[in-house]
């Protein structure tokens, strides 16, 4: 088994916490490699986590990375959320990097009346069976009385197990509360 960076990962002794030298890997600048070291152990931990920085630093490909580790160690099957203009990108990602995942855009997520729930997180079965949500542009939801993210919380809330990595840029948020919506601890945890 070949693993990316130092020996030290190897003395880790949990094959889950390898980084894996593939192609995804070697496009990481060493400060996005340190990012998605962290971020899989508090996902394992704590069922999600929170990946923020400025614009321009690379998050999509730390959330790759972050997806492309949970296919391999833990055989999850993602759903990519995210903003319409990034879908094509993410289906590139995905095909590229084999992801195994699905791409829905944001402007999908409304209420379908013909639906069995009205969600089509949980009625389409391209959706329903994910088990890891890696939501691009989190930020998007920081408002807990919106359409969109009463759905992506029904949606976390039906699988227990289900885990959540939400990316973001550095957003205006107009309170604290705001940051608090938009951490995962609301979507991974909903006793919050």
């Amino acid at each position: 088994m070949q693993v990316a960076g130092d020996k030290d990962l190897l003395t880790l002794g949990a094959y889950t916490d390898v980084l894996w030298d593939d192609d995804i890997f070697h496009h990481l600048a060493r400060f996005q490699q340190d990012a998605v070291k962290s971020a899989t152990r508090i996902i394992r931990d704590q069922r999600g986590a929170f990946v923020a920085d400025v614009v321009g630093l690379g998050k999509s490909f730390i959330g790759a990375a972050i997806v492309k580790h949970f296919e391999r160690t833990d055989h999850t099957r993602a759903l990519i959320l995210c903003p319409a203009p990034l879908k094509d990108m993410w289906e590139r990602y995905n095909e590229r990097y084999e992801l195994n995942a699905n791409v829905l855009s944001m402007g999908y997520l409304r209420e379908d009346e013909d639906s069995v729930t009205g969600n089509i997180l949980l009625d389409d079965i391209k959706y329903r069976d994910r088990d890891f949500l890696l939501i691009d542009e989190s930020h998007n939801l920081r408002n807990t009385g919106t359409q969109r993210y009463k759905l992506v919380q029904a949606y976390m809330d039906a699988n227990p197990s289900r885990r959540c990595c939400l990316l973001t840029a550095t957003p205006r948020n107009r309170a604290s509360w705001d940051v608090f919506s938009g951490c995962v601890c609301r979507f991974v945890r909903s006793d919050i």
